[in-house]
Order: structure tokens, then C-alpha cells, then sequence
């Protein structure tokens, strides 16, 4: 009898073609997508209506750096950006960005003393295209010892999502 076994926790998060480095402590990065890729409706006898829903491609990434860190300032940089575009009419380029999780499975002989059989590297990779911070990260001042007012948290809104699993 055997059992598979996945490995994970070397994921890459790249902003503009630049991998995050200041990574805090606990959740660095999370995508979600708010809206369905599809809506449905049923009607009489049973028949279903589907309809692809554009809006389902739109996903949100949660970041999470280090206040004060290189990736702080960058991502501060891309907001300044957006400024110059709105008040000065400036050129504006959109964020593009991706997640990549990496997970190595592995077949293990429960019955022949736990060895691996094979194993195998996979790539979970959401690519995020036309991208825009969507607001400034929050602050905390706190006279406790709270390690979050050291955390810098940025919201990026990305109209367009894709994921692959190779």
C-alpha cells in the first residue's frame, strides 16, 4: 500500500517581473477571486442556462512585506505612479505579476519501511496581468510588542488571471 505525500512551502511571488524578498512572518501572499467564472440558472424541466462570466478572471493579491523594506518602498513607488498619472496625466503602466507555488509529491510504500516509489515537482502558477494597488497599506502604532506594526499590507486588484498546473 502506498500513500502520497506533498511538500510545499518554497513559493515565489514576483511583482513586475521581480521576485518578493522582505517576506514577514506567517501568510505572505494570497489570491482570491471575489466573483464566479460562470453563472448558472435553472429553469423549467430541469434545463440550466450557463454563462461565462468575465469578471470571474479578475483576482485580488494580498501582500504582505516588510514596513520599511526594499519591497515596501518599491511597491510605494507604483502607487506614486499611479498619482503622476491621475493628477498630471503622465503615462501609467499597469502591474503584471505572478504566484507560483512549488509542490514536490512523493509516492511512499507505507508497507516497505515508508520508502519513496517516485516523486515528482509540480508548478502551480497564477499569472496576473493589468494590475493597480488599489490602496495604501494600513499603520499601527502600539507600545505592546505587536510584530504587525512592522508589516506592511498592499492590495493589488488584477483584472485578468490565469493558472497552470505543470
Amino acid at each position: 500500500m502506498s500513500r502520497l505525500v506533498n511538500l510545499t512551502g518554497n513559493d515565489v511571488i514576483e511583482i513586475n517581473g521581480q521576485a518578493v524578498q522582505d517576506s514577514p512572518f506567517g501568510d505572505i501572499g494570497k489570491v482570491t477571486f471575489d466573483t464566479d467564472i460562470v453563472n448558472t440558472k435553472v429553469g423549467k424541466n430541469g434545463n440550466m442556462v450557463a454563462a461565462f462570466n468575465t469578471m470571474g478572471r479578475a483576482a485580488t493579491l494580498e501582500l504582505r512585506v516588510l514596513r520599511g523594506g526594499a519591497d515596501d518602498i518599491r511597491f510605494n513607488e507604483l502607487i506614486n505612479n499611479f498619482f503622476a498619472y491621475a493628477e498630471e496625466g503622465k503615462a501609467y503602466t499597469f502591474i503584471n505579476g505572478s504566484f507560483t507555488k512549488v509542490i514536490s509529491t512523493a509516492q511512499i510504500d507505507v508497507a516497505g519501511g515508508g520508502n519513496a516509489v517516485s516523486g515528482a515537482n509540480i508548478n502551480e502558477k497564477y499569472d496576473l496581468q493589468l494590475g493597480i494597488i488599489s490602496k495604501f497599506p494600513d499603520v499601527l502604532g502600539n507600545v505592546e510588542g505587536d510584530v504587525e506594526q512592522g508589516v506592511a499590507t498592499y492590495i493589488f486588484k488584477f483584472a485578468y488571471a490565469a493558472r497552470t498546473v505543470t
